[in-house]
């Protein structure tokens, strides 16, 4: 195992956020690796791909899709997941197409679209969120959704700060 010298692991956390915070890309940038943990070895880095570009997370960081996403500015829409709470994924918002590359680079798709919320970030993995087929899919929970939901929103106690309305006007049907 490689360790740094203390002079670089205390410059290291006195100049960017905490390993586990995820804010560490200008010392990635700068050295080519992440920082070292408290014990002052070096955190191995797993690259995660979406939508074509390359996402580095933490090797030992439990992240799902969704979260790994939005480390990587990448909107993936949701209704039922939240990080405190056991994952369900009954809404089906968040289902994306998702991949393994293997060792030689290929990338091998699985046949379905499945749960950003449920599916694990690991290293290798690529996700699409913007093919037709995840757009398709979206369009379709939305009119499900909406087919039974009351029309009350002028009168909604919500006012307008709808997750419902807000991806319906992004992610649904324009007719």
């Amino acid at each position: 195992e490689e360790r740094l010298p203390d002079r670089w692991y205390s410059f290291t956390f006195a100049s960017c956020a905490h390993p586990s915070r995820g804010s560490f890309g200008p010392m990635l940038k700068l050295f080519g690796h992440a920082p070292p943990d408290r014990t002052g070895k070096l955190i191995r880095m797993a690259t995660i791909t979406i939508n074509g570009q390359d996402i580095k997370i933490g090797d030992q960081d439990r992240l799902n899709v969704i979260e790994a996403a939005e480390r990587g500015g990448v909107e993936i829409p949701y209704y039922c997941w939240h990080p405190g709470l056991s994952v369900v994924a009954s809404c089906r918002m968040c289902l994306v197409e998702v991949g393994q590359k293997d060792k030689e680079g290929k990338v091998q798709m699985q046949p379905r679209l499945v749960p950003a919320c449920q599916t694990s970030a690991r290293d290798g993995t690529v996700v699409i969120t913007n093919s037709e087929k995840v757009k398709e899919n979206r369009r379709a929970v939305e009119e499900y959704l909406l087919l039974d939901h009351p029309v009350d929103c002028p009168i909604c106690d919500r006012a307008g700060e709808c997750y419902l309305q807000d991806y319906y006007y992004e992610h649904g049907r324009s007719e």
